[in-house]
């Protein structure tokens, strides 16, 4: 697998645990939080990555 592939594995992980906690605990638990910067992390690494090919 790519790593192309690998990250956009990753970014679908983190989407749905997201979303799972969000609805668990709310959108403003730290658990969410988190996650979401976790995932804004990875979207700025897979924008850099298809911006090199």
């Amino acid at each position: 697998m790519d790593g192309v592939s690998m990250v956009l594995r990753e970014i679908e992980y983190l989407r749905q645990k997201l979303n799972q906690i969000a609805i668990e605990k709310g959108v403003s638990n730290s658990k969410v939080i988190r996650l979401s910067k976790q995932l804004d992390e990875v979207l700025n690494e897979y924008q850099k990555m298809i911006t090199k090919e």
